[in-house]
């Protein structure tokens, strides 16, 4: 066990077998993950996953799960197919084609998330907006943030501002899908579906928090 001051802030360092089981293991009520977390508050929304308590933010972790058991995989796998399929489709036509495989599987991988997880409406009209959003959101993950999230520096206004942008986004699908009706398989609906314990829907700014956390949970490893 080591302690010592970083950024004005009392940091204490366990290594060893024994130190990372009491830490992997202890539950949020003993040892809350969230602290360490809110570098990503201003990303997800207030009162979202890490800025919640820990009830809610339970409650919220479970609303994501029914997308991601194993009777949902069956209506993405196709999905995942169609997006593999059409990122490689041009490599028949051209000899000796040669890639940058960490950015293809980047790209790959949040072409399927955006197909999987936000809907047909952000995979096919709005591609290009989304990833810039998530690159700004992306970008916003620095190191400052751990202890100040709302500095004045050009990539947290972006963050922001493609926080705001991804919420409208969020919303005005949110409304088409109400007024047309209609059956679909994504976590966007799953999440329009969802019910607090007491019965309350989720707001605009909680979707999309949601959503953004998902993706993020994944992107990277799944790349």
């Amino acid at each position: 066990v080591a302690s010592f001051t970083l950024l004005g802030q009392r940091v204490h360092l366990l290594t060893g077998a024994d130190a990372s089981a009491v830490f992997y293991k202890s539950s949020d009520e003993v040892l809350d993950q969230s602290a360490a977390y809110q570098l990503m508050t201003p990303i997800f929304g207030p009162g979202l996953v890490f800025d919640a308590p820990v009830a809610k933010k339970n409650e919220q972790l479970k609303m994501l799960m029914p997308v991601l058991r194993v009777e949902a995989m069956h209506t993405h796998a196709a999905k995942i197919v169609q997006e593999v399929e059409g990122i490689t489709q041009s490599w028949q036509q051209e000899a000796g084609v040669e890639i940058e495989l960490v950015a293809l599987m980047k790209q790959l991988t949040i072409n399927t998330a955006s197909h999987c997880l936000l809907g047909r409406e952000f995979r096919y009209e709005l591609t290009d907006e989304f990833a810039q959003i998530y690159h700004d959101l992306e970008k916003g993950i620095h190191p400052l943030a751990y202890h100040f999230p709302n500095l004045p520096l050009p990539a947290f206004k972006k963050r922001d501002k493609a926080r705001v942008r991804l919420q409208n986004l969020v919303g005005q699908i949110v409304a088409k899908r109400q007024a047309q009706g209609g059956s679909h398989s994504d976590m966007l609906q799953s999440l329009m579906d969802s019910r607090y314990a007491d019965g309350s829907k989720l707001d605009a700014n909680e979707i999309t928090g949601l959503l953004i956390a998902a993706i993020f949970a994944g992107h990277h490893t799944s790349s």
